[in-house]
This record gives C-alpha cells, structure tokens and sequence, in this order.
C-alpha cells in the first residue's frame, strides 16, 4: 500500500518489498546529498507504456522507428518526467 504523503510504498505480500516513490525534482537534493551533481533523468517508459497496442509498434520495423525516435526526443523533457512508470538518474562523480 501507498503510505499516502510519506511516498513509501510497502508490498502487502508476505516477503515483499518496499518501494519509495519519488517526484522528479527530487532527485536534485538527493543526489547533492550523495556529493553528485547535476544528474541527467531519463523516463523510461516515457508514454508509451499507456499505448494499448505498444507491442504492435515495436514489432512492425518503421513503427518501432518512429515510437523509438520519439522517445529518444522526449525522454528528458522535464515536464514529461512523472507520466513515465520508471526514472533514471545518472551523474558522474
């Protein structure tokens, strides 16, 4: 269950995990906290993961293209972050 504005996340499962949901923006101080700076965040999935026949994009070759190309483009706009299921930070130190 979803610990309402704590963003932790707790599995309900026997053995299961626990997750912290984080916003974007987040990332900044945490990664300043760890000595890193400037980290560069990608959405994984971006908006593609709430396309129905996704499956069917990325088996058709030009398709797959086109949704690969796109997502390229918009994998770091800042205001698109959060519609992705998944963030990736990365930073040098």
């Amino acid at each position: 269950m979803a610990g309402g504005d704590t963003g932790v996340m707790v599995s309900p499962r026997a053995g299961g995990f626990r997750g912290y949901f984080h916003d974007p923006d987040e990332i900044f101080a945490e990664f300043a906290d760890a000595g890193l700076t400037e980290p560069a965040r990608y959405g994984l999935e971006g908006a593609f993961w709430l396309y129905g026949d996704v499956d069917d994009w990325l088996d058709d070759g030009e398709r797959r293209e086109l949704l690969l190309a796109a997502a390229r483009r918009l994998e770091s706009v800042p205001s698109l972050l959060g519609v992705s299921g998944h963030l990736l930070a990365v930073a040098h130190a």
